[in-house]
């Protein structure tokens, strides 16, 4: 009987044994479950965090195309508005006009009268002009067919080898 006992206590202790080593196990497993989860939340984070960085690098670049847009549709406009100023100045200078210049004029009078014609933008530049390049003196009197948007150096080889 005495065996019979020892026998059944060394039974429940293996068992005891086994069932602990189970627990051990299981503990184990959860724990192993517990880090794959927070492995796997991790990962979730990282993606969510890949993907806003995503949409904002495209919202960049979205905003970036957006400003380009603008500024080609600006400089288109702005070229357009050349255009039409170019266009209005060639009609402008394509236009001829006679100018009358009388004995007694000085280089100022001359470069208003050309002014007024509508020949040269500002009397006062070419009046300027006039006297540091030394024509000041040396214009003609007579009628002078020019044309409007001359360049200085040509209204002034008219004012100064035509007329009398």
């Amino acid at each position: 009987a005495k065996e019979e006992a020892a026998k059944k206590a060394e039974e429940e202790k293996k068992a005891k044994e086994e069932a602990a080593k189970k627990a051990e196990e299981k503990k184990k497993a959860k724990e192993e479950a517990a880090k794959k989860a927070e492995e796997e939340k991790k990962a979730k984070e990282e993606a969510a965090k890949k993907a806003e960085e995503k949409k904002k690098a495209k919202e960049e670049a979205a905003k970036k195309a957006e400003e380009e847009k603008k500024a080609k549709e600006e400089a288109a406009k702005k070229a357009e508005e050349e255009k039409k100023a170019k266009e209005e100045e060639e009609k402008k200078s394509g236009e001829t006009v006679e100018v009358e210049i009388t004995r007694g004029m000085t280089s100022e009078r001359i470069a208003r009268t050309l002014e007024k014609a509508g020949v040269i933008e500002s009397a006062s530049d070419y009046d300027s002009w006039l006297k540091k390049n030394r024509y000041s003196n040396k214009l003609h009197v007579g009628t002078f067919t020019l044309t409007k948007g001359m360049s200085y150096e040509d209204i002034t080889k008219e004012l100064t080898t035509k007329g009398y």
